[in-house]
């Protein structure tokens, strides 16, 4: 009788075991699968982040050519009204470049 009440409780002992490294290697697996999620995010908000610099970087040389050439008509200008005030009204002849 009391070996059959061992015998009993060793394999309580021994399925109790296995369900707790069955539920431990679950464990581990799911802690991967939300490492590999959080990795796959990161660099999902890395390709955004270096999209964005691009896109910052394009719009700022952009405005710098936008800045240059509004310094090139306004030079262009001044010197046509300055043209225009030199030569008066048949001082059409002066070529402005």
């Amino acid at each position: 009788m009391i070996m059959l009440i061992i015998k009993r409780r060793t394999e309580e002992y021994v399925l109790q075991t296995k369900l707790f490294e069955t539920q431990l290697a679950k464990a581990k697996i799911e802690k991967a699968e939300m490492n590999a999620d959080f990795t796959r995010e990161r660099l999902e908000l890395h390709r955004s982040l270096l999209d964005a610099n691009e896109q910052r970087d394009s719009a700022a040389s952009h405005l710098r050519e936008l800045k240059e050439n509004v310094e090139v008509y306004e030079k262009q200008y001044k010197d046509l009204e300055k043209s225009i005030k030199e030569g008066g009204a048949g001082g059409g002849q002066k070529q402005v470049n």
